[in-house]
């Protein structure tokens, strides 16, 4: 769902539900409030979340690979964890 509240977009291999659109479009704004693609916001909270200790990168292609490492490149706001973590 990095992807946005996109039309065809799909949750846990299905058709998201339109709760879960929602839910994506709010998490989407929030980003955008901090300055961060949603991509980008999800990269760093797996990341930098206590909870984690470490952050796995699917990709299929090395383009994935690098855009996601400039994802990560960026910096996050330090209430970034805060904004999202409830």
């Amino acid at each position: 769902m990095a992807t946005g509240p996109i039309e065809g977009a799909t949750f846990d291999y299905v058709p998201a539900e339109p709760e879960v659109l929602a839910r994506v479009e709010a998490l989407q704004r929030r980003a955008a409030e901090l300055g961060l693609s949603l991509p980008a916001a999800a990269l760093h909270f797996g990341r930098d979340h206590p909870a984690s200790a470490s952050l796995l990168l699917g990709t299929a292609k090395a383009q994935q690979l690098q855009r996601n490492l400039d994802l990560l490149a960026q910096e996050a706001p330090q209430d970034m964890l805060a904004a999202f973590d409830h």
